[in-house]
C-alpha cells in the first residue's frame, strides 16, 4: 500500500523513496499508518530511539521525534550523520534532487528484527537506463468516463501519472487479471510485453496527467497462471514477502501497477511460456496475441487465416482458455478439474458458423471424453441446461458411464453473462443430437 513516498510491502517491511530533506535535513516524516510499525504511541512525546542495521551488520542510532511545531502530530525520523554518510556515499547525485521533490530512483527499506525498535536497512539504487519489471493490471473499468476505451490488451495501457509514475519506455511488465474483473474470480497472469511510447492524453480532474503507452513485444502465455496454481502458492517472491494465512489480500497494489524484481517477471514469465505449440514461435506468439484480441474485444466473426499452416489451432486455444476460465476449470458434466484433460467446445460448429467463432456464449468447458460425446451428438444440454443422453447409443460401457449425468443440469458459469446461449444449444440439438436418436 502507497502512502505518499512510503509503501507497506508487508507486515515486517515498509519502503521509502528519498527526498530533499532526506539528504539535506537527515529526516523523513512518518505517515500516522505506519505509526505501529515504528511503535509510535501518538500520546507519548517522548524521543523513540532505534537502531538502523546495514548489509554488514553495522549499527546506526538514529530517533523518531515530533517536529518543531508543537501543534503539529507529525513524527520524524532523524537519522545521524554516520548514516547521512552511508546514504550519500551511495546515492551519486543526490545533491540534485530539488526541495520538495520525491525520487523512486532511490529506495530505503526498513524491515524489523526481532529485537524492538531495531530495523535492518538497504538501500536499492535504480539507474536512469536500467530496465525495470512491472505487473500491470488490466480489464479494470475506469472511473472517469471515457477513460476505459484507451485500455487495449496487447495494444495499449492507460494510467495516471499522479497516482503511478514509475514506468518507462523500454520497461516490460506481465499482464494480470485482476479478481474483481476475471471471469471466474480469481486473478491469473495471461501475457507480458514491453512499454512502447508513452503519449498524454490530457489531464484527469485532479489536474494530474493521464498516459498511454503502445505495447510492443506482445506475449500471449500459452499456459495462463491462476492464483491457485501451486506454483505461484509455493513461489517465494522476491518482490515482498507473502503470508500464506492471509491469502493474496494486500499483495498487489490497489492502484494496479506494482514494480516487482527481474527475478519474479522471469519466474512467471518462464511458466507462462512453458508449452510451446510449435517450433515457429514468433509466428505462433503473433496468431495468438490477434486472436486473444478477437476474443477479448468480441470481434467475433474470425475468418480463415493461412501461414504456413491453418492458423486455427491458435485461435482454438485461445477460446479454448478463455472458455476454461469462464467454467473455473471445471468441466460442466462431470466437474472434472484436472485442467489438462479439459477443452473449451464450441457449440455451434467452429468450421460452419465464422460469425460466433469467438463468442464466450458459444463455449463449453468439457472433458475430452465427455466433449467428443457432444460433437458426436452422443448427448445434448437443452434449453433449461440438462443434459440428455441418445438412445441410441450401443456401446454399454459408455452408455453407463454417460447416464450418470443423464438428467442432471451442468456446471454453470462463474458469472451469468456468459452462460450458454440458448439458440446455440438449440441448434445443437437438430443439426446434431437429433440425428442421433
Amino acid at each position: 500500500m502507497k502512502i505518499r513516498s512510503w509503501e507497506i510491502l508487508n507486515e515486517s517491511t515498509v519502503c521509502k523513496d528519498l527526498d530533499y530533506s532526506s539528504f539535506k535535513h537527515k529526516t523523513s516524516g512518518i505517515p500516522q499508518q505506519l505509526y505501529s510499525f515504528f511503535n509510535i504511541n501518538s500520546q507519548n512525546k517522548d524521543k523513540i530511539f532505534i537502531s538502523l542495521i546495514d548489509d554488514d551488520n553495522i549499527s546506526y542510532k538514529s530517533y523518531i521525534r515530533y517536529t518543531r511545531e508543537k501543534s503539529s502530530p507529525v513524527r520524524l525520523v532523524v537519522w545521524g550523520s554516520d548514516f547521512d554518510k552511508y546514504l550519500k556515499e551511495r546515492t551519486k547525485n543526490w545533491d540534485r534532487i530539488k526541495p520538495g521533490e520525491v525520487t523512486d530512483q532511490y529506495k530505503l527499506y526498513f524491515k524489523k528484527t526481532n529485537n524492538k525498535d531495531e530495523y535492518k536497512i538497504s538501500l536499492n539504487i535504480i539507474k536512469n537506463n536500467e530496465k525495470r519489471y512491472f505487473i500491470f493490471d488490466t480489464g479494470v473499468p475506469s472511473k472517469n468516463p471515457g477513460e476505459s476505451e484507451y485500455d487495449k490488451e496487447f495494444k495499449q495501457y492507460f494510467w495516471s501519472k499522479g497516482q503511478y509514475n514509475k514506468v518507462r519506455e523500454g520497461d516490460y511488465f506481465l499482464y494480470r487479471k485482476p479478481t474483481k474483473v476475471s471471469e471466474n474470480n480469481k486473478f491469473y497472469f495471461f501475457g507480458s510485453g514491453k512499454v512502447g511510447k508513452i503519449s498524454s492524453v490530457g489531464k484527469n480532474e485532479k489536474g494530474d496527467e493521464n498516459v498511454i503507452c503502445k505495447i510492443e513485444k506482445p506475449i500471449r502465455f500459452t499456459d495462463l497462471i491462476f492464483q491457485d496454481d501451486p506454483k505461484i502458492l509455493n513461489y517465494k517472491w522476491k518482490w515482498k514477502e507473502r503470508n500464506p494465512s492471509k491469502g493474496w489480500g494486500q499483495f498487489f497494489n490497489n492502484y494496479g501497477m506494482n514494480l516487482i524484481p527481474k527475478e519474479d517477471f522471469e519466474f512467471i514469465h518462464k511458466i507462462g511460456t512453458g508449452t510451446i505449440l510449435d517450433s515457429d514461435l514468433d509466428e505462433q506468439n503473433e496468431e495468438m496475441v490477434k486472436s486473444h484480441i478477437n476474443f477479448i474485444y468480441q470481434e467475433h466473426e474470425v475468418e480463415d487465416r493461412y501461414g504456413k499452416v491453418k492458423t486455427r489451432g491458435y485461435e482454438q486455444k485461445v477460446f479454448s482458455d478463455n472458455i476454461k476460465i469462464i467454467y473455473d476449470n471445471k468441466c460442466c458434466v462431470t466437474g472434472i478439474t484436472t485442467r489438462s484433460l479439459l477443452q473449451g467446445c464450441h457449440i455451434s460448429s467452429h468450421s460452419k458458423d465464422k460469425e460466433n467463432r469467438c463468442n464466450p456464449n458459444n463455449g463449453l468447458c468439457m472433458s475430452l471424453l465427455i466433449h467428443k460425446c457432444f460433437d458426436e451428438g452422443l448427448i445434448m444440454i437443452d434449453s433449461d441446461y440438462i443434459l440428455q443422453v441418445s438412445k441410441k447409443i450401443t456401446d454399454t460401457y459408455l452408455l453407463s458411464y454417460l447416464n450418470k449425468f443423464n438428467g442432471k443440469k451442468i456446471n454453470l458459469p462463474v458469472k451469468k453473462e456468459f452462460y450458454p446461449d440458448k439458440k446455440f444449444l438449440k441448434k445443437h440439438s437438430i443439426e446434431v443430437f437429433e440425428k442421433k436418436m
